[in-house]
């Protein structure tokens, strides 16, 4: 009789280059850095830009990426009008969650499988101030 593996414990979806997370050192990194340093070091735009392009970004790169992410964070009015009917004590992953799920639903080019596609970007760019 076979094992029965109990919830995703040794299960293998996919290979990645974007995270790994390293059960042995209970470690979690992107793109080959440890999320701790990432997290001391690091903002938000340069982690996504790390995320989204595979390299941490020089000051003029990033620079143009996060005036590209002020360019797109004006809430599309469909995702203001949910978050605002949102009870103001929620729970901010239970608000993060909804946004997500709302903007998901209403952006014209969610069909784009690239990573650093509009949809993406404009994803990135609402993420903070959803909440």
């Amino acid at each position: 009789m076979n094992a029965v593996m109990r919830g995703l414990d040794g299960v293998i979806v996919d290979e990645t280059a974007v995270c790994l997370a390293d059960k042995q050192k209970n470690q979690l990194y992107y793109r080959g850095f440890a999320i701790e340093d990432l997290a001391e070091r690091c903002s938000y735009e340069e982690v996504a830009y790390l995320l989204m392009h595979g390299d941490l970004p020089d000051s003029v790169a990033l620079d143009g990426f996060k005036r590209k992410l002020v360019g797109l964070r004006e809430l599309p009015e469909a995702l203001r009008i949910v978050l605002e009917r949102l009870p103001g004590n929620a729970d901010a992953m239970d608000v993060l969650r909804t946004g997500c799920s709302v903007l998901g639903s209403i952006e014209p080019d969610i069909q784009s499988s690239r990573l650093t596609g509009g949809v993406s970007q404009h994803w990135l760019a609402n993420w903070p101030i959803s909440y």
